[in-house]
């Protein structure tokens, strides 16, 4: 059946950019030896069913690209998001990472000049999970302000490889964040100023630091 939809789409000129298609050219592009398209592959497959879990045939033991930190966010986040039978969101993302920043995160903040003392960080978990709760319970274009979980640890990963690392850390999810402009993103520029652009540009002068100082990095 899915031949027959891809045939159908090219005589009709179309391109089929269905999940489904999605997951197979990635695994087409990981068996020709792509190894960022393995990444992306196993990564969705580790986050949950869909298409990429059934074309890889397996769930992955770990999130691939990720280090333990960013892992114990990113489920900490599904966990929250399961037990109140929503789908996961930036929301959830942004009160596991307010909870347990990891330290490449606390590192990038703290170089920021963000105070990350628990009676001024930790509110912003409480604030995340009340914004969750007014998306949940609103109407559905309320919800077109929020970004899936899912793309936000693509995004991370993305941010990973663009910055040259050799793994994501908490830091990169931050990024993830503020890139995708969600309702996560609007709490952390109006409680703490956070901007994309200068995050990612304090974080990469922080690189720049370490490989001159020969330092393996956050």
């Amino acid at each position: 059946m899915p031949d027959e939809r891809a045939r159908e789409l090219e005589r009709r000129g179309r391109v089929d950019d269905s999940p489904a298609a999605r997951a197979a050219a990635l695994l087409a592009r990981a068996r020709a030896g792509d190894q960022g398209a393995l990444e992306r592959l196993e990564l969705a497959a580790w986050l949950g069913p869909g298409p990429e879990r059934d074309v890889l045939g397996r769930v992955p033991a770990a999130a691939p690209g990720f280090d333990e930190a960013a892992q114990a966010v990113i489920q900490a986040a599904q966990t929250a998001a399961d037990h109140k039978g929503e789908p996961c969101i930036d929301l959830h993302l942004l009160a596991a990472l307010a909870e347990r920043p990891g330290p490449g995160m606390r590192t990038l903040l703290a170089s920021l000049d963000v105070d990350l003392r628990q009676e001024y960080w930790s509110p912003l978990a409480r604030i995340a999970r009340d914004a969750r709760a007014e998306v949940s319970q609103s109407a559905f274009g309320r919800l077109l302000s929020s970004t899936p979980a899912t793309d936000l640890v693509a995004t991370a990963h993305d941010e990973r490889v663009s910055l040259g690392d050799p793994i994501a850390g908490t830091e990169h999810l931050l990024l993830a964040v503020l890139l995708l402009d969600g309702d996560a993103c609007g709490i952390l520029k109006s409680r703490i100023g956070l901007v994309y652009q200068e995050t990612r540009e304090q974080l990469r002068d922080l690189r720049q630091l370490d490989s001159e100082q020969g330092s393996p990095g956050m």
